[in-house]
């Protein structure tokens, strides 16, 4: 069974965890590599080999699997009272979450559809926290992540600007473009989605962005 403490993860800006409404700080980009990679998988498996390929993707080491063992025990002991979440499989690990901030995210949007959309794409749109995961950025399936993260974001908010159009009245632009990367331009003028610099915005983007900030309330 389960403990009762309430633990969550945030991917949706810097790497959070959260135990009964304290932040942990969990050092060292490999073990918060190892915790975002396990929170990814949204309570499912993660196997060793996938975990090792991603920490080691041009040549494992010897001590690979003993390094992840204890980055793995670590993040046990940064769970505290919720460390029997993080349970090891045959050949893997999982870690199970009261809330994960990617999963909220989706639900939100999906609920928008048949309830009070300004008010749940808002909640939505409020989840991405600053510059995302940018200091695992280096893992490949934590970036590739990231890139499907940019598009849920532009997905939420050009959904908010829709949802805040007057009946009839065509909304006063579309932010959809593809995933903003480190090499490209984010549309938000609070912080740029995929990368730690200010962007800078054209005109277009500008329209966009006061459009979004509107309807997200800022």
């Amino acid at each position: 069974m389960l403990s009762g403490v309430d633990v969550r993860v945030g991917l949706l800006g810097p790497l959070r965890l959260i135990v009964n409404g304290t932040d942990v700080e969990v050092r060292g980009p490999m073990r918060r590599a190892v915790l975002a990679l396990l929170a990814l998988a949204e309570g499912r498996s993660v196997t060793v080999g996938h975990l090792l390929d991603a920490l080691y993707p041009t040549d494992i080491p010897d001590s690979g699997r003993h390094a992840l063992h204890t980055h793995v025990s670590r993040l046990r002991a940064h769970l505290g009272p919720a460390a029997e979440r993080l349970t090891t499989l045959q050949d893997g690990y999982r870690l199970d979450l009261d809330e994960l901030d990617l999963t909220r995210a989706r639900m939100l949007l999906a609920g928008a559809r048949t309830g009070d959309a300004v008010a749940l794409l808002r909640e939505a749109h409020a989840l991405w926290r600053g510059p995302v995961l940018v200091d695992l950025l280096d893992v490949a399936p934590i970036a590739a992540a990231v890139e499907g993260f940019a598009r849920l974001h532009r997905d939420v908010t050009d959904a908010l600007v829709d949802a805040r159009s007057p009946p009839g009245r065509p909304p006063p632009c579309s932010t959809s473009r593809p995933p903003p990367t480190r090499q490209t331009r984010c549309a938000s003028p609070r912080f740029c989605c995929s990368c730690a610099r200010s962007p800078r915005l054209d005109g277009h983007q500008k329209r966009c962005a006061s459009a979004a900030s509107t309807a997200a309330g800022w």
